[in-house]
């Protein structure tokens, strides 16, 4: 059994964005990441004379992941819903987490639909994956100290226009990051 190092225990968060960071010296890491909700997907629309404007689709969350020097762990992010153009909006397809512990369908939220009842409403987007992983100092742990890892995280997807100028869906929400040092 290895002697536990004196480490000083914190938590840190990342939102959106792209960041780099030196692994300190450590017992355990844990990693909670999320990637980013598809947005909405938007409506076809109606004017009072009985045209037809076609919604658009909603667009993917963006992926997050942290490279650790030799794998990476990775969410996919949640896919953007389909449009109504009175075939019926689709709900987006829900990301997943891979190489963790826990891979789940439990990351950022999906964006919401488009239009309202008399605009025939468009597809949910879809959730964003997440992944849980625990690093003990062993093995991978021993190779980190002192590395550099990249640390990504994706933004929501846009939602989908309704048609004509009728406003959007909703926005997926961003995802996140956390990792535990104790």
């Amino acid at each position: 059994m290895r002697p536990t190092k004196n480490v000083v225990p914190q938590t840190l968060s990342f939102g959106p964005g792209s960041y780099s960071f030196t692994w300190p010296e450590f017992n355990q890491i844990v990693f909670d990441l999320s990637a980013a909700g598809g947005g909405g997907g938007g409506a076809v629309t109606q004017d009072y004379q009985g045209h037809s404007f076609p919604g658009t689709d909603g667009n993917q969350g963006g992926n997050s992941y942290i490279d650790l020097s030799g794998f990476t762990l990775m969410a996919t992010g949640g896919g953007g819903g389909g449009a109504n153009n009175y075939s019926g909006g689709t709900q987006g397809v829900h990301g997943t987490g891979l190489n963790g512990d826990s891979n789940i369908t439990a990351g950022g939220a999906p964006g919401g639909v488009g239009g309202s009842p008399q605009f025939f409403q468009g597809g949910y987007g879809g959730y964003g994956g997440r992944v849980i992983r625990t690093v003990l100092d062993g093995a991978i742990g021993s190779r980190l100290f002192g590395q550099v890892s990249t640390v990504v995280v994706g933004y929501g997807g846009s939602g989908g226009q309704n048609g004509g100028i009728f406003g959007s869906a909703g926005a997926g929400s961003a995802g996140w990051a956390t990792i535990t040092i104790s």
